[in-house]
């Protein structure tokens, strides 16, 4: 083995390292879809058969939501785990009630499902079963470099360095590593993929033999029975022989290499489709599909804005860092610089081979190139073409089969910078670069957003806990609290220590309020006990831990006050009857008594103040707003600050609009102050409250001068209130300021 052979490994052993420690330290059951798809592994594993779905009257429940996806990733993996026992499925993947699918919305908890100790090492049964799918994923993405790698060297057989830099490209990929170190058939595609490119490049310099396409019709059928996508390699076989014919100016000798090819790919693949036929009257089961995936079909037409803004748009943002469902994603700013340095890159690199092309290429190589290009071009146009009828189908995960052409533009591009001179240097410093990349971004953005859930028994509980013993109903006790004095601006910690009485709880919710001696409601919260670890997936006599920070109001008066504690079935389910404890009315227990030494003092400073004054006496005090600069497509945040002068009975909703210069709306933010957390209902008179509002910019709006308009309305007549104090006296909407957009 050369020097450079020997390299690719090391390449390849820190790619399965750093793949090794994402599938590790990624949760199980938090890649894209991984859950369903493992069910479709152990369903073939238990029952040694395939699924069918439902369809018309055929009378089949839905017992795998992903059967109707060929199967060839999942028999594999069936094999893979056939001796483990996985009754434990149910019990271990337990889906997160509070999840809401939103990118980078993670209010109620990032987690698609729920991570009890169970599968915490050591691994056993389903949890074990996984972590082995996850690593045969993960070896299958070490085959797609291997792949990559060897197409490069027939590319640039005297220059190596430039295929060892392309699998640096995209061994260390996030997405790429993410997507082969979690449950998903996706890198089965891109391994199967690639190696059909590979074979099909293999053949502009070989005899185009019946033998040779065997291995060529395995690969395909293998790519036909492994997602509906294969089909966009028999284009680009079937161009590629229409090629040679051409170029060898007789169709005979193209014939005996592409019949076997095709003929065996038939024999591997075509029973899937003829079942598919069968089963549910078309060879791509398409019906079926649209039958139970109703949710995923596009409403209203694919247009030419819909390609760029919805599905480009989600292609660039998921290429160089997505994780979870797609719905954690790398700041936008910063993967569109990644595109802008790739793209610089690339055309640098058509540029230098266009400059070489005498001496680099000879007419075998440019063949390589088309077949390259070729296999991108396909793979792309069959998600465009399921992008028009579905909704989500823009996720570059679909892509790692057919970028090839790109990683080797990118190596290209980046020897380029030094004339080619310090290869090994170059190849050094962006695998260093990229890999030290690859794990500090999961590290900043990802891991984070799993946080382990602080457990322990009642013995362990800390010394200041104040024990209560507060029953709800039969499922939940308030065993104690912990909460400190609070500070001159009014915020104080506080912990409530939990523990469920039953194995089989409900999903509840924690209402909190805070309370002056006469029952006055000053402040309340409403939240999941643990957002990200709902209490259906509590085991019994195990302390659970809430954890919040209070805020006072502020210009609340020296005073006695009350927590009180009221618990739901869900957000507005059913109430629980508390018990071994002081009532304010049938379904509040009183949990702690606060008191409050001293005025409350407000912390934050209004840099832009003012003096307008809205019905039902609503002062707005000032207004504060993120720094420039601004960019469409980005969130701004505007805080504004409001006062009452007396008690609000009417649901209040805050309205921030943004105009352009004719005055017509171009993005807007309408929420209950502070989104939520401060109903008008629980104003006090004298107190400040701040409300946060999020403004998302549209994408691609033009640079120019915005306006930020801002009023009231009434919930639910939307009547808006009049301004009856300052410039803006008798309108109902004032404009506080204006933004600039380069």
């Amino acid at each position: 083995m050369n020097k450079e052979g020997k390299l690719l490994w090391v390449l390849i052993a820190l790619f399965l390292l750093i793949g090794g420690w994402y599938s590790v330290a990624i949760p199980l059951g938090e890649g894209v879809d991984e859950v369903p798809h493992f069910d479709y592994v152990r369903y073939v594993k238990e029952n040694h058969a395939l699924p069918i779905q439902p369809w018309q009257d055929n009378g089949r429940p839905l017992l795998v939501s992903m059967g109707h996806h060929p199967p060839l990733y999942y028999v594999l993996n069936a094999l893979v785990i056939a001796g483990i026992n996985t009754d434990d499925f149910s019990t271990t993947f337990i889906p997160n009630p509070h999840f809401e699918w939103g990118g980078n919305y993670h209010n109620d908890g990032c987690n698609v499902y729920l991570h009890p100790p169970v599968q915490d090492w050591p691994w056993r049964n389903s949890v074990l079963a996984m972590h082995l799918v996850r690593f045969t994923t993960l070896l299958l993405g070490a085959i797609t470099l291997y792949a990559t790698y060897q197409i490069g060297t027939q590319l640039f057989p005297n220059t190596p360095w430039i295929p060892l830099t392309s699998i640096a490209w995209l061994a260390f990929n996030p997405s790429f590593v993410f997507m082969a170190s979690t449950v998903h058939h996706d890198t089965l595609m891109a391994a199967v993929f690639t190696l059909g490119l590979w074979w099909l490049s293999t053949l502009s310099k070989t005899n185009l033999s019946p033998q040779r396409g065997v291995i060529g019709g395995l690969l395909l059928g293998a790519a036909m029975l492994t997602k509906l996508s294969g089909f966009s390699l028999v284009a680009v076989y079937g161009l590629t022989f229409a090629y040679f014919a051409f170029r060898n100016r007789s169709l005979k000798t193209i014939l005996p290499c592409a019949g076997s090819t095709f003929l065996i790919a038939f024999m591997v693949a075509g029973w899937w489709y003829l079942r598919n036929w069968y089963l549910y009257d078309d060879l791509l089961g398409w019906g079926m599909f649209r039958n139970i995936h109703a949710h995923m079909l596009r409403q209203g037409s694919f247009t030419w804005d819909t390609f760029t803004h919805e599905f480009l748009y989600q292609l660039g943002q998921t290429f160089w860092g997505a994780y979870g469902y797609m719905h954690i994603v790398f700041p936008e700013d910063r993967w569109l610089n990644l595109w802008k340095g790739a793209a610089i890159l690339c055309l640098i690199a058509v540029g230098v081979i266009w400059h070489k092309r005498k001496s680099w290429f000879t007419g075998k190589q440019l063949e390589i190139w088309g077949i390259l290009g070729n296999g991108l071009l396909w793979l792309f146009l069959s998600f465009v073409s399921f992008a028009m009828s579905t909704s989500g189908a823009g996720h570059a995960r679909y892509l790692f089969g057919g970028v090839t052409i790109f990683v080797l533009l990118l190596a290209v591009g980046s020897h380029a910078l030094t004339c080619f001179k310090y290869q090994p240097i170059i190849t050094l410093v962006i695998t260093i670069g990229l890999a030290a990349y690859s794990i500090l971004l999961p590290v900043k953005y990802i891991l984070p957003l799993y946080p382990s859930t602080n457990t322990f028994i009642v013995s362990q509980l800390p010394n200041e806990t104040t024990i209560t013993n507060i029953h709800f109903g039969q499922d939940l006790t308030l065993v104690g609290y912990k909460i400190g004095t609070p500070n001159k601006y009014g915020q104080t910690d506080l912990e409530l220590y939990w523990q469920t009485d039953s194995e089989h709880s409900p999903d509840l919710y924690v209402n909190l309020y805070l309370r002056q001696a006469d029952n006055t409601l000053i402040l309340q919260y409403n939240f999941w006990p643990i957002p990200s670890f709902s209490t259906v997936g509590w085991e019994p006599h195990t302390i659970y831990i809430s954890q919040r920070t209070l805020q006072i109001p502020p210009g609340t008066p020296p005073s006695e006050l009350q927590l009180g504690l009221t618990i739901t079935e869900g957000r507005n389910g059913i109430a629980l009857t508390p018990k071994n404890a002081k009532l304010i009315n049938a379904t509040e227990a009183v949990v702690a008594v606060l008191q409050l030494q001293s005025t409350v003092v407000f912390a934050e400073e209004i840099k832009y103040p003012r003096a307008d004054v809205f019905e039902a006496n609503i002062e707005l005090l000032g207004y504060n707003i993120s720094p420039p600069p601004y960019r469409a497509g980005q969130a701004l945040d505007l805080t504004l600050y409001w006062r009452s002068k007396s008690p609000i009975q009417q649901q209040l909703v805050v309205f921030v609009h943004v105009l352009n210069s004719e005055g017509q709306l171009v993005a807007q933010h309408d929420s209950a102050p502070n989104q939520g957390r401060a109903p008008t209902t629980l104003w006090q008179p004298g107190t400040i409250v701040t409300d946060l509002h999020p403004i998302v910019l549209t994408e691609n709006l033009p640079s120019g001068i915005y306006t930020l308009s801002i009023g009231i309305y009434d919930w639910p007549s939307i009547q808006k209130l009049k301004i009856s104090g300052g410039p803006f006296k008798d309108k109902d909407a004032l404009i506080i300021s204006t933004i600039e957009l380069p």
